[in-house]
This record gives structure tokens, C-alpha cells and sequence, in this order.
């Protein structure tokens, strides 16, 4: 049975980096979405990669490695020595925990609910020794609510930051352009240095409503002025196509 087509005639455009945006553009798209890919980020590896390497070389240390993103799991795995024994891992949501099925990692843990607080309060309620030692590698901007809520239930958590994303002003400028001629209904950012890139670039209203994923992004669009007009709560990207659709059908109705 096909997809339900709700977002017919919906123009949206997808910031993501150019290696996941494609996923993301195909389920909007299977709902009647006209979708365009505008990478406005890169991800790149840490500035300085010796904390990350330290931390996976002691991994029999831990007795929980955490992810709060597909990136984060891809750029660990891939530091990694090779045959490492990884104690179990715990993901965020659905999305994370497919990259760390794929990169072999032992997913153990898995929130009902896909956000970084329904993870820290899934951890604490397991019955995990005294001062238990989690490592979380993250992005080099992440919210701490995470690692503050473990460590206020007695864990010992180490951060270390795994990848970046790189914004682009080049590419922010060319869609500004390209929205001048080409309008869009929904811009949606799925990092906040996206979001920033491209409200510098325009200087004023989003050209655009804008769809976040994570409280991280839609805090960013508070800082620049931007009301969000789709907000995913929960870290996973059914969540978000599922947000927009509520958001167009609201549109349509109107």
C-alpha cells in the first residue's frame, strides 16, 4: 500500500549534509512533498581527534556507551581500534540505533520515547553500579541536559566531542537566491549551524516556515528571531516528516 500523499503541492527544502539529506528528501517526498536537497553543512571530524581516540582505546572502562545521533555513531565506530569490545550501547532513537546495527555496535538500550532526556532517564533507572562510567561522544555543540541529568543520578560521564558540522556561507548564499525565484513552504534544519548560516545570509524573516528536529536547533531559531513552525520533539526523522504533515494538512484547511 502506498504512502498517504498529505504534503501535495508542499515545497520544502532540506538542509541537511549532502550524504543524508537524500533519506530524508525520499520520505518527504513518498508523503506528495516537492523536495529540494540544500546542504548548508559538512560534517568533519573533531578539530583536535586525541580525546575521541583516548576514549575508545579504554572502552573496556565503560559500562555504557551513549548516542544522541547517527553522526556520532558513524564517526566513533569509525575511530575505533579495530576489534574493539564495545560494553553495551545505548541510542537515542530508531535512526541512531539502525547506524549502530550497521557499524556492529551492541544496542542494548533504546528510549519508548526519542529524546536525550527519555535516554538519561531510561540509563538511571537501570540497576548499574555505583559511579558507573558512561562515555557519550557527541557533537562539538550538544545540549548538556544530558550528561547534567546522568550526573546528578551519581554516573560518571566523560564527553568527547566526535564530529562537526561545518557550516557553508557559499551554499547559504545560492539558496537565498534560489528562494528569491523559487520559493519554498518549509525550510527544515536538522542542525543548528545550518539554521544560523542561512539567517545571516538573509538578514531577516525565514523565506520560509521553519521545521526543526531537537530543542538543540529550535533554540538556535529563538536566538536569530525565527518562529518555528514545526517542532520534533523527539530526535528521529519519522517525527519530523510526521510534525510537517500535521503542519500542511493546518495549511490546507485554512
Amino acid at each position: 500500500m502506498s504512502e498517504p500523499r498529505e504534503l501535495e503541492g508542499c515545497r520544502i527544502v532540506v538542509t541537511r549534509a549532502a550524504d543524508q539529506g537524500d533519506g530524508l528528501a525520499a520520505q518527504l517526498g513518498a508523503r506528495g512533498g516537492s523536495v529540494r536537497v540544500r546542504p548548508l553543512v559538512a560534517v568533519a571530524p573533531p578539530a583536535d581527534g586525541g580525546p575521541l581516540r583516548s576514549a575508545l582505546a579504554a572502552l573496556a572502562s565503560y559500562d555504557w556507551v551513549a548516542f544522541t545521533s547517527a553522526n556520532a555513531v558513524r564517526a566513533a565506530a569509525q575511530a575505533a581500534p579495530a576489534g574493539s569490545c564495545w560494553p553495551p550501547v545505548a541510542c537515542v532513537g530508531p535512526g541512531t540505533a539502525r547506524a549502530a546495527f550497521a557499524a556492529g555496535l551492541p544496542v542494548a538500550l533504546v528510549p519508548e520515547v526519542f529524546s536525550g532526556a527519555a535516554l538519561a532517564a531510561a540509563l538511571t533507572a537501570l540497576p548499574l553500579p555505583l559511579a558507573a562510567r558512561v562515555l557519550w561522544p557527541r557533537a562539538s555543540v550538544a545540549r548538556e541536559a544530558f550528561s547534567e541529568a546522568l550526573r546528578a543520578a551519581g554516573y560518571r560521564v566523560d564527553e568527547v566531542e566526535c564530529y562537526r558540522t561545518v557550516p557553508s556561507t557559499a551554499a547559504a548564499r545560492a539558496l537565498h537566491e534560489e528562494l528569491r525565484k523559487v520559493p519554498a513552504d518549509v525550510l527544515l534544519f536538522t542542525s543548528p549551524a545550518a539554521l544560523r548560516t542561512l539567517a545571516a545570509v538573509t538578514g531577516g524573516a525565514p523565506p520560509g516556515a521553519v521545521a526543526v528536529i531537537g530543542t538543540v536547533t529550535a533554540s538556535a531559531a529563538e536566538e536569530v528571531g525565527w518562529p518555528v513552525a514545526v517542532l520534533a520533539t523527539e530526535q528521529s526523522l519519522a517525527g519530523l516528516v510526521a510534525g510537517i504533515v500535521r503542519w500542511w494538512s493546518g495549511q490546507s484547511t485554512t
